[in-house]
Parts: structure tokens; C-alpha cells; sequence
């Protein structure tokens, strides 16, 4: 399948693979160094406020970073268009804190979280969101697949899920945050262009 300029696969928005680059240098750090990145309830409140971004760049093994990345990949090429500019990067970073944030707040199950995972969901909805005015079927079809997944995973009513391909332990609620962060960062967006 084509894309509309032609090409087999899609340009657009590949500067977010500077993410790859992040999580796979943090990756090849030595293990202490690592989990020190983690978001840890203990070392948060202690002072180590960066755990709030650096806990979604690290990853508990290379397979769940792979799984990440494929997933990045998947919304670049699907979504491209919509992780461009600085918008794009601000997302990010909104989403990834508000995850944490919300991790440290309401749920108290949660004692540590590593992984890319939460912001990855909030980034599809943004885009999904603002792909709806010029790719209404795409964009729709991306809430309906994402949001059916928050949901189920919420159905279960545990924080903390297992991975059934990789016995890594999955934090839902990151990922029901994350959708949440990224409807509200793609309506702030909306919004900004608007008055703009």
C-alpha cells in the first residue's frame, strides 16, 4: 500500500524516532543506572523529580523496549502527519508527566513504573484526535481500536497486569492515564490553533 505522495512508506513525523535513540542509549546503561531512572514512589518524594520524564525512557528488558518501538513505528507511519513540530514534542512531554503524576496520585498499588507504554497511548489519541478533520475514517478507527483496549484492560479492575508474551508486568492504569492525557493535550491543541 501506497501513500498518497507515492511512497511505500510514510516521511512524515520520522523525527520522533529520536525517541528510539533516548530509550535505547538508556537501555545500554548499567542496571543500577537504570533503575534509578525508574519512577519509584520512595526516591520521587526523596527528590528525585526527573523519575516524573526518564521513568518512560527506560525499559525493564529489550524486548519490552522493542514492543515499544514497534509501536512508535506504527503510529509514525499510520499518523505521521500529526507528530510534526514542536505541538508534536510538547505532547510528549505533557502526556509522559501527567502519567506520572497520575500514577503518584491515584494509584497507590503502583510502587514503580518503567516503559513507554502510557505515553505511546496518549500519543495515538492526540494524533488520532487531530487526524479526524482530513482522515475521519483513519482517525476513528484508532480511538475506537485504542480506546477498546483501555477499556478492557480497566474491565480487569487490577493495576498491574502480566504480559502473556513476555511475563513483564503491565501498569493499565499508565495507559488509561495516558489516553486521558492525550485527549486533553489533542483539545488543548485544537484549541490553540483556533485562537492562533
Amino acid at each position: 500500500m501506497t501513500h498518497g505522495n507515492g511512497r511505500w512508506l510514510n516521511s512524515d513525523g520520522t523525527g520522533i524516532y529520536v525517541l528510539v535513540l533516548v530509550c535505547v542509549t538508556l537501555q545500554s546503561l548499567p542496571a543500577a543506572w537504570s533503575e534509578s531512572l525508574l519512577l519509584q514512589r520512595g526516591t520521587f518524594f526523596a527528590g528525585q523529580w526527573w523519575q516524573l520524564l526518564s521513568a518512560h525512557m527506560v525499559h525493564l528488558s529489550w524486548l519490552h523496549l522493542g514492543f515499544n518501538m514497534l509501536g512508535l513505528a506504527v503510529l509514525q507511519q499510520l499518523l505521521g502527519a500529526q507528530l510534526t513540530g514542536w505541538r508534536s514534542w510538547s505532547g510528549v512531554l505533557f502526556i509522559a508527566v501527567t502519567i506520572s503524576a497520575c500514577l503518584l496520585a491515584f494509584s497507590p498499588a503502583v510502587q514503580w513504573y518503567g516503559g513507554f507504554s502510557g505515553v505511546l497511548t496518549g500519543m495515538y489519541i492526540s494524533a488520532a484526535i487531530a487526524a479526524l478533520r482530513q482522515q475521519m475514517l483513519l482517525g476513528g478507527a484508532v480511538l475506537c481500536i485504542i480506546g477498546a483496549k483501555v477499556i478492557a484492560e480497566q474491565w480487569r479492575g487490577v493495576a498491574i497486569n502480566y504480559s502473556s508474551i513476555s511475563a513483564i508486568p503491565v501498569v493499565v492504569d499508565a495507559h488509561l492515564y495516558g489516553a486521558l492525557a492525550g485527549a486533553a493535550y489533542a483539545a488543548y491543541s485544537c484549541a490553540a490553533r483556533n485562537a492562533e
